[in-house]
């Protein structure tokens, strides 16, 4: 089964190499091996290392909220994943609402989705809050 699967294999590795020599040159210490294309200037780089971070502004206007943002919202997904693991089993997995769905509508702001049953009561309050 793996052997019919071989090309699909070779061509993932092969994009995935290509895919973190991408990421290299654009975000992080770059080895500056192919050049940029898109004139992106690294962020750490030894010349205008940290820019970004020595305004104050930018830390207390931009960055810091950025983090807390980030921080309540992926928090918030983790404890309905493990709320979701408590509260259901494998014979009522079914009837179980999606996370991705419930994200995303909370994301919108679009809580009247009939295809998507409530998680628990109260759930529309507590999105509300973090966003």
């Amino acid at each position: 089964m793996v052997f019919a699967g071989r090309y699909i294999i070779l061509l993932m590795g092969i994009f995935s190499v290509y895919t973190g020599l991408i990421y290299n040159d654009c975000f992080s210490k770059s080895l500056n091996m192919f050049g940029s294309g898109w004139s992106v200037r690294p962020m750490f780089s030894t010349k205008g290392a940290n820019w970004y971070f020595k305004k104050p502004l930018n830390i207390f206007l931009g960055f810091i909220p950025e983090i807390i943002f980030m921080s309540t919202l992926f928090g918030y997904l983790i404890l309905l994943v493990f709320y979701k693991w408590t509260a259901y089993d494998a014979y009522t997995s079914k009837d179980a609402p999606s996370l991705l769905i419930h994200f995303i509508n909370m994301c919108l702001f679009n809580y009247n989705d009939p295809t998507n049953k409530p998680l628990y009561r109260g759930q529309v309050l507590l999105p509300d809050l973090s966003l």
